[in-house]
């Protein structure tokens, strides 16, 4: 069934699984990791997905939540970086995020 004759509800349901499914997997590609890697692409990955999450909601919601999901974004981000949690942090990012 194509998404554009959808209900509601059942691109919820839809997406819902499915989101569920591709989450458990990616854990389970972050838990295979070295432990010291492992929670550094995990912070980055939540990183992109709550800025994606802000400009998605760009228009539809006040710009005092858009500033907020942006921040913890980059919050996010810095974490990932410092070497108290990633002690193979670089200015070059960790190129394990690309084969995940």
């Amino acid at each position: 069934m194509s998404l554009s004759i959808m209900t509601g509800s059942e691109i919820e349901a839809y997406l819902g699984d499915h989101l569920e499914a591709r989450m458990s997997r990616m854990k389970d590609r972050i838990r295979a990791l070295p432990t010291e890697t492992a929670a550094s692409v995990a912070l980055r990955f939540a990183s992109e997905l709550t800025e994606f999450a802000a400009y998605e909601l760009a228009g539809r919601c006040p710009s005092t939540t858009l500033s907020r999901l942006i921040l913890t974004s980059a919050e996010l981000e810095r974490t990932a970086e410092d070497p108290a949690f990633n002690p193979h942090a670089s200015s070059a990012g960790d190129p394990t995020i690309g084969r995940l």
